[in-house]
């Protein structure tokens, strides 16, 4: 089990704690102590929001830092989720994009919202594929918009008629 905290990252084995913390000394570490554990993909790799994000692999027990103190990833992760491709798309608080991690490339790609929906000042809350891989994302205050990464075009798929007062909330499940 993973934990984040203002203090480090804690992985509990199920009979000790181990804490992992920055070490100015060390570019492997971790780049900050205040962490938040995000997602593990489907290579056991633990994606870590600290000061940017980082991915610390589980059998070197060592950690790469993509970013760190770079504006790509200044807000709060809201979501992450990875594709048939084993890349990664993380959506964040207050901004108007979607962000994927090509892996092959070791680079990143930025799929902003369409500008008609970026002026209503919405926020990402989270994402999932359904099974032709296509990205549903929850957006606080406007509902739902559907990603095609295959067209790299985005739709909405659900609104809300009074965007003031309706707050949703969102719980996935796929099949």
């Amino acid at each position: 089990m993973w934990f984040g905290s203002d203090n480090g990252l804690y992985r509990f084995d199920g009979i000790t704690f181990k804490k992992f913390v920055h070490d100015d000394t060390d570019s492997n570490s971790l780049p900050a102590d205040k962490c938040y554990v995000r997602f593990v993909d489907s290579r056991g790799l633990l994606w870590i929001e600290c000061n940017g994000l980082t991915c610390y692999n589980t059998e070197t027990e060592r950690f790469q830092n993509y970013n760190p103190g770079d504006t790509l990833f200044k807000e709060l992760m809201t979501g992450m989720a990875e594709d048939k491709n084993h890349d990664l798309w993380i959506t964040q608080h207050g901004k108007y994009s979607l962000v994927k991690y090509v892996r092959n490339s070791d680079k990143f790609r930025v799929f902003s919202f369409p500008d008609s929906l970026t002026k209503s000042k919405l926020s990402p809350r989270g994402l999932v594929f359904d099974s032709t891989g296509k990205i549903y994302v929850a957006v606080s205050y406007k509902g739902i918009m559907v990603f095609n990464p295959a067209t790299e075009k985005y739709e909405r798929l659900i609104g809300c008629k009074n965007s003031r007062t309706a707050k949703l909330k969102f719980g996935w499940t796929v099949e």
